[in-house]
């Protein structure tokens, strides 16, 4: 019987390739009868697979952490084994994801925990209230009127957001705002360098069940030796972003 993965000949009756641990499809085959359905899932573990199992069975599974999503599995139709998260149930995922971050968010505000001082007021809910859309024309045309005064608050307001969706996720938290809004007048703007590259990084870390932030620090960096005005208004697209589809 040989494996598709690594092309060893295994001994007959084998469920597992002996060299790299893949299940071997044609064990599967005689293991299942013409009559099994097409809904009958089988995953792999410690080594053996087993099932037949129905999909509510495979989402009661992934609830009890029983499986995950870099478990095989395998189901009549599927040409070989698949980690379930390349597979059609990897919208229970997503589902068990918002699930269990609805369940820690509720579970951080009854008892307290080292949340950060405005976490109280968020509820379950992903994205705080506190974090709000800004019109990027806007922004940065009130930046060319103030001669950059608006910049420095706008950079203050990031900073907060981004600490607020952060906390959210008792994530890293970013600049405190107040020293990044102080240090970049006193720097006369170098400050911003290290600022975008943190805030970049820490909007990287969050994860949302529907939407998952690009990581934009390298450019955010680079851009901001230059223009820190672009910079600005890349880092906001981002947090408009998560506002609109983190929930």
């Amino acid at each position: 019987m040989k494996c598709k993965v690594c092309g060893k000949e295994n001994e007959a009756g084998a469920t597992v390739c002996a060299d790299c641990g893949s299940p071997l499809e044609e064990a599967l085959y005689e293991e299942t009868t013409a009559e099994t359905p097409d809904s009958s899932w089988y995953y792999v573990s410690d080594g053996q697979s087993l099932g037949p199992y129905t999909e509510a069975d495979m989402r009661g599974f992934l609830a009890g952490n029983v499986i995950d999503r870099s478990t095989y599995v395998w189901k009549n139709g599927m040409p070989d084994w698949k980690h379930l998260e390349d597979t059609e149930l990897a919208v229970y995922l997503q589902r068990q994801s918002a699930y269990d971050q609805q369940a820690q968010y509720g579970g951080q505000n009854q008892t307290g925990g080292n949340t950060y001082n405005t976490y109280n007021s968020y509820s379950s809910t992903l994205v705080p209230r506190s974090v709000k859309e800004r019109g990027l024309l806007t922004c940065v045309l009130l930046s060319f009127v103030t001669c950059s005064i608006y910049q420095w608050y706008w950079i203050y307001a990031m900073a907060k957001d981004i600490n607020d969706l952060a906390a959210a996720q008792d994530k890293p938290r970013g600049c405190d705002p107040m020293v990044a809004l102080l240090m970049s007048i006193i720097s006369c703007g170098l400050y911003t360098i290290y600022f975008f590259w943190r805030e970049g990084r820490v909007l990287a870390s969050l994860d949302y069940p529907n939407y998952k932030p690009s990581n934009d620090t390298t450019v955010l960096t680079i851009l901001a030796l230059f223009t820190p005005l672009i910079s600005s208004v890349i880092l906001q697209s981002d947090i408009n972003d998560i506002v609109r589809y983190g929930e």
